[in-house]
C-alpha cells in the first residue's frame, strides 16, 4: 500500500491538474526546434516519464558537459535539508559582510539578510550558497554528489564556488537524468526533503499545469558565458522532465530567453497556454 503522502499527494494532483482521459495518451506533436531555437546557440533534451518519449536538440552536444550554474542549488539544497542544516523552505541564513560584502552589480534581493532557502532559490543568491556550502563542507559535499552520481567531481577551483568558477561539469544528459531521479525520489533523500525542493522550484502555478525549474547562468574557463534551466511541467497524469542550455559571447544573449524558450517548446506542443 502506498504510503498516505503519496496518496494526497496523487490526489492533489488529479484536482489542480485535471486531463481528459483521451488527452492522457494523446500523441505529441513535435515541436519546429530549428525556428523555436532559432538565433540560439541551443542545446534541449526532454523526456515524458509515463511513456518514456524523448525530444531532442543539437544531439552532438547532449553529452557535452560544462558547469551547472545556479542549477547546482537544487542538489545543494537537498544535501543541506538531509543533513540538517536547513529545515524547511524558510531557513534563515545571515551573510557575513566580511566574506560577502555588497557589490556594486548585485540585484537588491540578495542585499537582504537574512534570507531564506526559498528567497535564495528564487533569487539565486550566491552568498547564501556559498554560506551553506561552507556548513556542509567539502569532505560531505563529495560524498553527497558521488551519491547522487551527479557531475565529474572536479572540485579544485574551492568547495564553495565550484559549481560556478573552475571545471566541474555536468552534462545535459546528466542534468535530465539527476532530475528524473528527483522527480521520482530515487536520490535516496526523504519524502519532506522532495517535497520542499518541489515547492520552492514552482515557476508557473495553473489549473491546467505546473511548470517547475531552476536557471543558471555563469562564465565558462574558456569565456564563454553558459545559461541553464532544468525542470519539469506537471499536467494531469503527465510529466516531462527538460533541460536547456544556451550559450553565448554575453549574458544578455541568454539570460532572459531561458524560460520563453521552454516554454514556447512546450505551448507549440499544447502543453502550456
Amino acid at each position: 500500500m502506498k504510503p498516505i503522502f503519496h496518496s494526497i499527494l496523487a490526489v492533489l494532483a488529479a484536482t489542480c491538474f485535471p486531463l481528459q482521459a483521451s488527452e492522457t495518451h494523446r500523441t505529441l506533436p513535435s515541436p519546429d526546434f530549428a525556428k523555436i531555437f532559432e538565433n540560439h546557440q541551443a542545446t534541449f533534451v526532454m523526456k515524458e516519464l509515463e511513456s518514456g518519449q524523448m525530444w531532442r536538440f543539437n544531439d552532438e552536444a547532449l553529452d557535452r558537459g560544462c558547469l551547472p550554474c545556479s542549477t547546482f542549488k537544487i542538489p545543494h539544497s537537498i544535501i543541506g535539508l538531509e543533513l540538517g542544516i536547513l529545515q524547511d523552505a524558510d531557513t534563515k541564513i545571515k551573510r557575513d559582510p566580511l566574506k560577502f560584502p555588497a557589490e556594486d552589480w548585485w540585484p537588491r534581493s540578495w542585499e537582504r539578510s537574512p534570507a531564506t532557502l526559498r528567497q535564495a532559490m528564487k533569487h539565486s543568491i550566491v552568498w547564501y550558497y556559498r554560506t551553506l556550502a561552507g556548513h556542509v563542507g567539502p569532505k560531505r559535499m563529495q560524498q553527497w554528489l558521488t551519491k547522487f552520481d551527479y557531475g565529474n567531481g572536479d572540485f579544485s577551483a574551492g568547495p564553495d564556488i565550484f559549481w560556478i568558477k573552475g571545471d566541474f561539469a555536468i552534462s545535459p544528459n546528466e542534468q535530465l537524468d539527476f532530475m528524473e531521479r528527483f522527480y521520482r525520489e530515487k536520490l535516496g533523500v526523504s519524502e519532506k526533503t522532495t517535497a520542499i525542493l518541489k515547492d520552492v522550484l514552482v515557476l508557473d502555478n495553473q489549473k491546467d499545469y505546473r511548470f517547475s525549474g531552476k536557471t543558471g547562468l555563469c562564465t565558462m574557463p574558456d569565456k564563454k558565458k553558459v545559461g541553464w534551466l532544468v525542470g519539469y511541467l506537471e499536467r494531469g497524469p503527465r510529466t516531462f522532465v527538460y533541460v536547456l542550455k544556451l550559450e553565448g559571447d554575453t549574458f544578455d544573449q541568454i539570460k532572459h530567453a531561458r524560460i520563453e524558450l521552454v516554454k514556447a517548446v512546450l505551448r507549440h506542443m499544447n502543453l502550456m497556454s
